[in-house]
């Protein structure tokens, strides 16, 4: 699909944004668990991740790989902060 290859920046720039996804997902991912209940949080987080997992295993665009890779990074937070509060 040759979406970044012979751009490096590009390539980059899609890391910078995916851990920018998980920045902001450690932010707000416990702020919705305490709101909305964790188990509720925790499943939700799941099934996005899933979702845009493979949204983003099969753009078709830079952007729309940038964009489903920052919501999987925001979803990946709550997918594994939230288990560390249920177990206790």
């Amino acid at each position: 699909w040759d979406l970044v290859c012979e751009l490096k920046v590009f390539n980059q720039a899609a890391a910078t944004i995916f851990f920018m996804g998980l920045t902001a997902g450690s932010v707000i991912s416990g702020y919705l668990a305490d709101r909305f209940g964790r188990r509720n949080i925790y499943l939700l987080s799941a099934l996005i991740s899933l979702l845009s997992g493979v949204t983003s295993a099969f753009s078709v665009s830079y952007i729309m790989f940038s964009i489903s890779r920052f919501i999987c990074g925001v979803s990946l937070m709550g997918f594994s902060l939230i288990p560390l509060t249920l177990g206790k």
